[in-house]
């Protein structure tokens, strides 16, 4: 039987993705006070994480569907 080798390599890319996703999660969760968000006629109150969770996914959504596009 022939052993699959997996492809997978540590570069430049992914060191930084590393490194920003775990900035980002710092981030988040040092910041867990109490904020207020307005937005169009909207005001909420939650801890600041949960806005900044939603901000990131957000990001991440968006960047994924504008490098799946690129591709097709």
């Amino acid at each position: 039987m022939s052993e699959q080798v997996s492809s997978f390599r540590l570069t430049p890319r992914w060191i930084t993705g590393i490194a920003i996703a775990i900035a980002s999660l710092i981030f988040v969760f040092s910041n867990r006070a109490e904020a207020s968000l307005r937005f169009l006629w909207l005001e909420l109150s939650a801890p600041g994480w949960v806005f900044l969770v939603l901000l990131l996914a957000a990001g991440f959504i968006s960047g994924w569907l504008i490098a799946r596009s690129r591709y097709k």
